[in-house]
């Protein structure tokens, strides 16, 4: 079995081809987004958007809430919630 950088690094080059994911609702985008940032970044930086800034907001709400987690944890939950969201929004796709 692969590594956990490894399928990181795959999960995350899936998701920039993968079609279906355009058309997850919000929430379920911004959960991969708060942990991709966490595991690429770290804790989040800077000040919160204003409330009226809707997709800066919820990107930097998302990363906010996972705030703390260990670069290893937020890669694995990463690639948890992709394999989720591929059964249930793209169910014949095999994946990464």
């Amino acid at each position: 079995m692969a590594g956990l950088d490894e399928r990181y690094q795959k999960a995350v080059a899936f998701v920039g081809a993968w079609d279906a994911g355009k058309t997850m609702p919000n929430d379920r985008k911004l959960l991969c987004y708060g942990f991709f940032k966490q595991a690429a970044v770290g804790d989040v930086t800077g000040d919160q958007p204003y409330a009226v800034q809707f997709e800066k907001r919820g990107k930097w709400d998302a990363w906010n809430a996972v705030k703390g987690m260990s670069k290893d944890e937020a890669m694995k939950n990463y690639i948890e919630e992709l394999e989720k969201q591929i059964k249930e929004f793209d169910p014949q796709n095999p994946g990464f």
